[in-house]
């Protein structure tokens, strides 16, 4: 608008319209989508820490293989002899 000459410049101020999608879903269907959507992202988050614990067990098992320690009872046992000291040395100068 121009100015009307007495000092006031008046604005208009437009409210932009409200975009309407281009298909309107009802609610239950997308709820129903929505439900979907989480139940299948639980289903591939518990499938890949699935995978992660196989993945896991199999490197722990090479490792055990690589050192010839079958479980953890073993390693134990090996650690415990290795650790034990021997007796003093039976020859002592004098």
């Amino acid at each position: 608008m121009p100015p009307s000459g007495d000092g006031v410049l008046e604005l208009v101020v437009t409210k932009p319209e409200e975009k309407k999608m281009a298909t309107g879903l009802d609610e239950s269907v997308a709820s129903h989508l929505m439900a979907e959507s989480i139940q299948t992202h639980k289903f591939f988050m518990a499938e890949t820490m699935g995978n992660i614990q196989h993945a896991n067990n199999m490197l722990r098992a090479i490792g055990n293989k690589q050192f010839d320690q079958l479980d953890s009872v073993e390693a134990q046992a090996n650690r415990a002899v290795t650790v034990t000291p021997i007796g003093e040395p039976t020859t002592k100068s004098p």
